[in-house]
């Protein structure tokens, strides 16, 4: 989608903006909210590129990318999973998904210069199987779904701080993200602008959309531990999370301060909200 999922010049991200649960005003409109600043952005990425072969800076930093992959080969997610990257930018998640050995990997960003980047680092590193493609999140085209795994980083960030009805397109993004993921697949975000329970409660809405609702799983930031719940199948359909639904697994540093990596389990016809206590 738009905003790059690699942002340049931010390796760790603008700083959080008062947001939800950090005062009584909504985030304060920013420039790195719109098309045009990353529009312009990618254009002199692209030129660097051109010139001197950098594909630019890591949004959140390359940590974030190996907490990503770490995290998926934990999971014993299949190599052959179709994964999104929303907002993928310089497309350098893709490139280190592929080395990974992941097979089917799409990435979406709304700004032409960003995919005329990522699509010039694809064939310099010789990755030719990853899908790359102009397209606007907030507005998908119909064959944009099916997806097992869908990854934001830094994207939803960017789309909370547009000045032009930035609660409209949060609300958007739940649907098109309902509509993209297909059920029983993952949603993987990495925020800096939102807490835990905030970005719980944005995702939480999105049980309204076609009846379904996701079970939640958390790795805090700056942690080294992620708590994973464990729900009993025949009552997941409405099971309130306690603490001995919980399980440490061993996760790598955390990067960024106060950065949060969010998994969201899609799961379809939930009929209620599932609570989720941290440890």
């Amino acid at each position: 989608m738009a905003v790059a999922g690699e942002r340049p010049g931010h390796p760790a991200g603008p700083e959080p903006g008062p947001g939800p649960g950090r005062g009584e005003e909504p985030f304060s409109p920013s420039v790195l909210g719109t098309r045009e600043h990353w529009d312009a952005a990618y254009e002199r990425e692209l030129q660097t590129f051109q010139d001197i072969g950098d594909a630019g800076e890591i949004w959140f930093g390359e940590e974030s990318m190996v907490r990503i992959i770490r995290w998926l080969e934990k999971q014993k997610v299949p190599l052959d999973s179709s994964v999104l990257d929303i907002g993928t930018g310089n497309g350098v998640l893709l490139i280190e998904l592929a080395k990974s050995g992941y097979m089917n990997l799409t990435g979406i960003d709304y700004s032409p210069s960003a995919i005329q980047l990522s699509e010039k680092v694809r064939e310099k590193e010789g990755m030719s199987n990853i899908k790359l493609k102009v397209e606007d999140f907030l507005a998908p085209s119909a064959e944009l779904s099916g997806f097992e795994i869908c990854i934001d980083k830094g994207t939803f960030d960017a789309i909370s701080l547009n000045p032009d009805n930035a609660v409209g397109k949060r609300k958007q993004y739940v649907r098109s993200l309902c509509s993209a993921l297909k059920p029983e697949g993952f949603f993987l975000i990495t925020s800096c602008n939102w807490t835990k329970e905030e970005l719980l409660n944005e995702f939480r809405e999105g049980k309204q959309l076609n009846r379904t609702t996701c079970q939640f799983m958390v790795v805090q930031g700056c942690n080294e531990e992620m708590l994973i719940a464990n729900v009993p199948r025949e009552d997941r359909f409405c099971h309130t999370l306690e603490d001995e639904d919980f399980s440490l697994v061993r996760l790598g540093r955390c990067i960024y301060p106060g950065g949060t990596l969010l998994v969201l389990y899609h799961q379809i016809h939930f009929t209620h909200p599932i609570a989720l206590k941290s440890g």
